[in-house]
């Protein structure tokens, strides 16, 4: 994981990299690293773990299929929350212009659908 040179000068919305394509960055846990100095950190190693009980692995598999069987569970595993950016919009919660507005006039155009 590491930071580039927004951390380093403390953007706010600096983001912590690790590999390609993963960002963590929402609330600019880039800059805390670069007030701190921390340019990186690399974690190696195994760890073993344990093997579950057959209790567990029913609370397990029945959670999933709990997941799985929600009506919106397709939208959501295929486009994330972007699946419902024309809905709120058309229903007036699309907050936006630092919520002076409750709706986009380009929302069909970043909807994830």
């Amino acid at each position: 994981m590491c930071i580039g040179s927004a951390g380093e000068n403390l953007c706010s919305f600096a983001c912590i990299m690790s590999g390609n394509h993963h960002a963590a960055g929402r609330t600019g846990v880039g800059a805390v690293m670069g007030s701190k100095l921390l340019k990186a950190m690399v974690i190696s190693g195994k760890k073993q773990f344990s093997k579950l009980d057959d209790h567990k692995k029913n609370i397990l598999k029945n959670y999933t299929k709990k997941i799985m069987d929600a009506p919106l569970y397709p939208v959501f595993s295929k486009y994330s929350n972007s699946g419902f950016v024309k809905p709120i919009n058309k229903k007036g919660m699309l907050c936006t212009r630092n919520y002076r507005q409750t709706s986009f006039s380009g929302a069909d155009q970043i909807d994830g659908t």
